[in-house]
C-alpha cells in the first residue's frame, strides 16, 4: 500500500514538471538530469542548447506521470473490471437484479390414474399389469 502512495507522489512530480515545461514560453529546449531520487529540469531559450525540445520533454513528463499513476492504480482497475463482469453474469455481490420477463412454464397435465382390473371370479382388485388373480388363479382379460 505504501508503494502506491510513493508512486503517486512521484507521478505527480513528473506531471507537474511536464506541465510547467509545456506552459513556459521561454523554454525552447530542455536538459533533463538528476540523480537516483531527484530529477532536475533545465530550460534553455535557444532551441539547440538542450537535449529535448519543449514539446518532447513536456509530453515525456506527462506520459511518465500518467503511466506511474496507472501502475499504482492497476489493482483497483482490475478489481473494478472483475466486479463489472461478474455483475453481468448474475453475481451474488451485485446490487442490481434484472427484472424477470420470462413466464413460468405451465403446469404439466396430471398423470392418468393407474389402470385397475377386477377379477371376474372373486372380484378382487388387480394391478394394471397382472394377468392372473393371485387369490383364485383366474386369468384376466
Amino acid at each position: 500500500m505504501i508503494w502506491r502512495i510513493l508512486l503517486v507522489i512521484g507521478a505527480l512530480t513528473f506531471l507537474a514538471n511536464g506541465c510547467s515545461i509545456l506552459s513556459d514560453e521561454d523554454c525552447n529546449s530542455v536538459d533533463i538530469g538528476g540523480q537516483r531520487r531527484a530529477i532536475s529540469v533545465t530550460c534553455h531559450r535557444s532551441p539547440n542548447a538542450g537535449e529535448f525540445s519543449q514539446g518532447t520533454a513536456g509530453t515525456l513528463g506527462i506520459v511518465i506521470g500518467l503511466g506511474m499513476i496507472t501502475l499504482a492504480a492497476w489493482p483497483l482497475i482490475q478489481n473494478a473490471r472483475y466486479n463489472r463482469q461478474s455483475n453481468y453474469v448474475g453475481s451474488t455481490y451485485s446490487s442490481y437484479t434484472s427484472p424477470r420477463t420470462e413466464q413460468p412454464p405451465p403446469n404439466p397435465p396430471p398423470p392418468p390414474p393407474p389402470k385397475t382390473n377386477v377379477c371376474s371370479s372373486c372380484e378382487r382388485r388387480l394391478e394394471g399389469h397382472e394377468k392372473f388373480c393371485g387369490h383364485c388363479g383366474t386369468k384376466t382379460t
